[in-house]
């Protein structure tokens, strides 16, 4: 800058600068990695859901000898 000296050591500004970019590359991939964890859990808990809403729909729809012999317990 115009040549004026101001006191800035270049070679460790460049060594900050990588130490930032690293940090900021490892957030980024922890945030992925927990937002992927998230959706699986998501999924999960969703299918469950799904399933125990299906199994209390059939139960009032259907008595329980019907839902035997639809399985093929009876």
């Amino acid at each position: 800058m115009l040549g004026l000296n101001l006191g800035y050591d270049y070679d460790n500004v460049a060594i900050v600068s990588i130490s930032q970019l690293n940090f900021r590359n490892g957030i980024l991939v922890a945030g992925i990695v927990t937002m992927i964890i998230a959706l699986f859990g998501l999924v999960g808990y969703t299918s469950d859901e799904v399933l125990f809403l299906l199994v209390f729909i059939i139960e009032k729809v259907y008595s329980p000898s019907e839902i035997r012999k639809m399985s093929g317990v009876i």
